[in-house]
């Protein structure tokens, strides 16, 4: 995993820290504010939407509320539509905006999404294009019907950005992941249209803009800091704007200008004082990226690492006293660990060209490098104490590897098929690690590598780990004992301990209590600024502040400059925090319009615009019939239940293989069921108690208000099973033990088939001609068979403890699984085998 990589994650490592996304648009809305043609700007902060007038700069009114993680913005001008993605929410949703009020919020997508980066609007025919981060796929939606359809899943790493171009019928999206690119493809997922235009001289593409007028592509680059343009063939590349950019995220073009966000400078922490020193007071304040903690439980301290500021941070555990320890030569920092009682702290640096892992004191001295060779993505680091041993794991060699503490003896652990090891722990004998491509936590013997075991198996956006055991001795140092009494920091050494102060304080004459200096002297010097004390000695310190060339202050701003050269660059708009996607809005007819924007190019459901033509479409797994208008639903496929979702899988037939069904609320579900004849979808919900219906439709988005109870106040349901010809619907209790009956035509209650005697009914099976219903029952420990009244029960096969039941109806066949293996038996016979 790379840096570009890790910074899309980063907050979801660490749950406590406050990652603020921003997104922004400009508007041109006549009359607001009482002005005709004014710039307004919409920007968002983590929780809501806002609006300012950019030429007369005032309090900014709040017209959308409630957000969680706003990420990208887009609109559609004459409908006077704003639409957003939340990806805490995992939501995309709209909202019409009058110029003086805000409509109601409406729901587009709220299944199936896990990070949804980026998205852009077909303002001719009213769709959403998007793409996730975490699901690796590009989509796009209908906002009237909510016809959905998955265009790009495979070799898509980590989409950001995405913008459309409907007369053109032209797609293109930024990729930074592993092999970092632009692409462009037609509006209708055709892959044969699919196409990379940029791939060269790129690393972290992130905002990306369309010239309707010139058919260019303009997009800015994080890590190397430019603004580039390229026709629409990735041809006649060229600079725009090239230095002056920490950060570039969010871009966007109106008339013969671009504007641009930029995340870097916010990172700053800008303070005030009186010239004596006093009245110190922080002014704007950010933690900026959090990616790695470590914690000294003894001197109650944590530590961490933050790769925008390339910093290694100290605090005390209530946040206070905050000290930076490493600034320099430090490139992208990411795992940290600590020995207490030892005095040092161990981190990795990912950095491109020289990966490495060094060694440090607790309070940052004595810097060594421990390894440094033989390193390309150096993660998890986890360290023995008592034995005084190193690990790590590499993300892009597969390793997992120990040495000592000074980097001797260094050999080779586990490297058998690991993908993607991220974090690291140890805990007794055993090594755990984190595989984000597999979403796995696994466990090796830390000595001989062997006796590997999976201990959690597909658990989304696994990241860090860590293993503790409750009532180990935490060992001791001297910061132990009233914090050696030091007014703010203690840290232990390997031969002593020292106090030290945060910034802007001193230490007095007895080295261990901190106060405010009367005077201090601020120098700068080339590329630093220094901080030397006056009154007391050894209080020499060099201000966290890298790559200077001139003292300044930056503050959060939006610039613009003339999209042919880059000339005229200015700052529009300032005192902005974290802004991750910017629009202009207005008018974008691009000079015309496509086929599908007169009745929908008479498509029953997606109509996809190509360069000279148009293609009509269908939702994920619906087929297109011969008349290329109307869709049919799929005749053959695999439905699956998750806890809170409902999926559909097609297998071997060019789509996407898997799709949700567009349920919200679901609640624990246990089982489910379809109904071929009325095509009906059932799910048995465990936490309210009742067995469920709703059609499943692409004439609109089901919901839960859509379906109706067949069963309600159920005690523990477990499973059921349909009898389509005899519309009866089958289904168990753990509570009564029993089998019961339900007619799904009118939703009454046929009776209890089965109940007593010793027996305890858990799955279902039904053979839809031969009329017999099968269980496993797990009071007789067998697989059972009875008539759909319960009469003439038969044993077929001994089975204990089966997790599955299912029957195959052409060769009369009933499967069961136990213990990772698959049972068989004929229905009619005794014939088990495995």
């Amino acid at each position: 995993m790379t840096k570009r990589r890790r910074i899309l994650h980063a907050d979801k490592i660490i749950q406590n820290v406050i990652y603020v996304f921003c997104l922004l648009m400009f508007l041109q809305l006549k009359g607001y504010y009482g002005l005709n043609n004014n710039s307004i700007l919409l920007y968002s902060t983590e929780s809501d939407i806002r609006l300012v007038n950019v030429q007369k700069l005032g309090r900014a009114n709040a017209i959308i509320k409630d957000l969680k993680q706003g990420s990208a913005v887009d609109f559609i001008h004459h409908k006077s539509l704003i639409c957003w993605s939340d990806q805490t929410a995992e939501l995309i949703q709209c909202m019409r905006y009058n110029e003086t009020h805000p409509g109601e919020k409406v729901k587009i997508v709220s299944e199936g999404l896990i990070t949804p980066t980026g998205i852009a609007i077909d303002w001719y025919t009213d769709k959403i294009y998007w793409t996730d981060g975490e699901t690796n796929r590009i989509e796009v939606i209908s906002i009237e019907h909510k016809y959905r359809k998955v265009l790009f899943w495979s070799e898509v790493d980590l989409a950001r950005a995405i913008a459309v171009v409907p007369k053109e019928g032209l797609l293109f999206w930024t990729d930074w992941g592993e092999v970092p690119k632009i692409e462009r493809a037609g509006m209708n997922g055709d892959p044969s249209s699919r196409r990379v235009i940029v791939k060269d001289n790129i690393f972290w593409p992130n905002g990306i803009t369309i010239d309707y007028d010139k058919n260019l592509i303009y997009w800015v680059d994080a890590k190397l800091h430019f603004v580039d343009v390229v026709d629409f063939n990735g041809e006649n590349r060229r600079k725009v704007v090239n230095g002056g950019l920490e950060y570039p995220y969010a871009l966007t073009i109106f008339n013969d200008k671009l504007y641009w966000t930029d995340w870097k400078t916010w990172q700053k922490t800008i303070s005030r004082a009186r010239l004596d020193g006093s009245e110190q007071s922080v002014v704007i304040h950010n933690s900026g990226v959090v990616d790695n903690i470590a914690i000294d439980p003894l001197a109650r301290n944590i530590y961490w690492t933050d790769p925008i500021a390339d910093t290694i941070t100290v605090a005390r555990l209530d946040g206070s006293a905050r000290k930076v320890l490493i600034h320099e030569e430090l490139y992208d920092p990411r795992a940290i660990a600590l020995h207490p009682t030892a005095g040092w702290m161990f981190w990795s640096d990912w950095n491109e060209k020289k990966p490495k892992i060094e060694r440090a004191n607790l309070d940052g001295s004595e810097r060594m490098l421990i390894i440094s060779e033989k390193l390309t993505w150096p993660n998890g680091i986890a360290l023995d104490t008592v034995n005084n041993k190193l690990y790590w794991g590499d993300g892009r060699t597969h390793k997992i590897e120990v040495s000592n503490m000074d980097g001797s003896d260094r050999r080779e652990v586990h490297s058998s098929d690991i993908l993607h090891i991220f974090g690291l722990t140890l805990l007794g004998d055993r090594l755990y690690w984190t595989d984000i491509q597999r979403r796995t936590l696994y466990r090796v013997n830390k000595n001989t590598g062997l006796e590997r075991q999976t201990v959690v198996d597909q658990m989304a956006n696994m990241m860090g780990v860590k293993a503790f055991k409750m009532g180990d001795p935490l060992g001791w140092n001297p910061c132990a004992d009233d914090n050696g009494g030091c007014s703010h920091l203690c840290f232990n050494r390997p031969t002593d301990y020292v106090c030290s102060c945060p910034l802007g304080l001193e230490l007095d004459n007895d080295r261990k209590t901190c106060i405010e200096p009367e005077a201090f002297l601020v120098y700068s010097r080339k590329n630093i600024i220094g901080h030397i004390g006056i009154e007391h000695a050894n209080n020499d310190a060099i201000l966290p502040i890298k790559e200077l060339k001139e003292v300044s202050i930056f503050q959060g701003l939006i610039e613009s400059a003339k999209k042919t050269d880059g000339s005229d660059r200015r700052s529009l708009y300032k005192q902005l925090d974290y802004i991750s996607d910017l629009k202009m809005f207005g008018r974008r007819d691009g000079g015309g319009g496509n086929q599908c924007g007169v009745d929908n190019g008479g498509c029953s459901h997606l109509c996809l615009p190509l360069p000279t033509d148009y293609r009509c479409g269908c939702p994920a797994h619906y087929r297109l019939n011969r008349d290329n208008l109307t869709c049919s639903e799929p005749e053959e496929f695999l439905l699956f239940a998750q806890k809170n979702a409902i999926g559909r899988i097609l297998v071997a037939n060019g789509e996407c293989a898997d799709a949700f069904i567009p349920l919200t609320g679901l609640k624990n579900v246990k089982a489910i069921e379809y109904d071929p004849i009325s095509k009906h979808l059932f799910w048995m919900e465990e936490d309210v108690h009742t067995i469920r219906r709703v059609p499943i439709s692409y004439s609109s988005t089901s919901a839960i208000s859509d379906a109706s109870v067949v069963v309600a106040s159920i005690s523990r349901p477990f499973h059921m099973v349909l009898d389509v010809l005899g519309r009866t619907l089958y289904w168990t209790c753990i509570d009564a033990d029993s089998i019961n009956a339900t007619s799904i035509t009118n939703n009454s209650s046929v009776g209890v088939v089965l109940r007593g005697e010793g027996t305890m009914p858990r799955h279902l099976a039904f053979h839809q001609t031969k009329r017999y219903l099968v269980w496993n029952d797990v009071g007789l420990s067998a697989i059972m068979r009875s008539n759909v009244d319960g009469t003439a029960r038969t044993w077929l096969a001994a089975a204990a403890n089966a997790t599955a039941l299912a029957l195959d109806q052409p060769s009369s066949t009933v499967y069961w699984a136990v213990n990772r293996q698959i049972y068989a038996v004929d229905l009619d016979s005794d014939n088990n085998k495995t």
